[in-house]
């Protein structure tokens, strides 16, 4: 499908997801996810889900007819991955029914994931409800830049390069030993070591696997900044 197509495509999904001066606002975001080549036929996600964000946020537009539409065909009217359509609309249906974020504007979170998208999309549900979040793709930096008592929590990936979560935990707790954590994970089999290296942290709340719904991380991080 060439690039026009496709950005008819978009255009006409957001016709009929939303009124027309959402669509108005978005369709330019749409636009502009198309001025790399010609050849490339994905739309940039993350550009979408900041325009419908700022849509919302400004205006509180209605997006029923996104909410209930099934992932798969979201994936399929964008060109992405079916796992990043459902972040999106669980982002969406996060920004339309949040609550008062005056609770969290006080809590800062580090997140630590070596995906780019994700780690993004991640830290937009987690803005959008007030929380203060700062983002490494790289342990190493995230290490490095690490200062005592400055986080209420720590959102980190397990499985990345140069160095895991489980040990970019360890090493940050040999700083700051009040540290709080949340290992997030797409690898159910790091369970173990989970239990096996950290036999006082509750799997509940300590361990979850991806893919997560934007609400439900949302959820799990309240629960534990506001048990701090």
């Amino acid at each position: 499908m060439g690039t026009t197509s496709r950005r008819n495509e978009v255009d006409t999904f957001l016709s009929s997801s939303a009124p027309d001066s959402l669509n108005n606002l978005t369709q330019s975001r749409a636009i502009e996810a198309y001025n790399g080549n010609e050849g490339d036929n994905i739309i940039n996600h993350l550009d979408i889900a900041e325009g419908l964000k700022d849509a919302l946020v400004r205006y509180g537009f209605k997006l029923d007819s996104l909410l209930i539409m099934q992932p798969n065909n979201l994936a399929e009217i964008l060109g992405i991955d079916e796992y990043v359509a459902k972040l999106i609309i669980s982002a969406v249906h996060d920004i339309k029914n949040k609550a008062s974020t005056g609770s969290n504007a006080q809590h800062r979170i580090m997140m630590v994931d070596d995906e780019q998208d994700i780690a993004r999309l991640f830290t937009i549900a987690l803005q959008d409800n007030g929380f203060v979040v700062d983002v490494f793709n790289d342990p190493l930096s995230a290490l490095s830049n690490y200062k005592a008592g400055l986080y209420d929590l720590l959102l980190l990936d397990i499985r990345m390069p140069t160095m895991n979560g489980f040990e970019l935990y360890q090493k940050i707790r040999d700083i700051d030993d009040r540290a709080e954590v949340c290992f997030i994970t797409a690898y159910e089999e790091f369970l173990h070591d989970f239990k096996r290296l950290f036999p006082v942290l509750e799997e509940v709340d300590c361990f979850v696997t991806k893919p997560i719904e934007m609400h439900n991380l949302v959820k799990i991080v309240k629960s534990k900044v506001d048990c701090n």
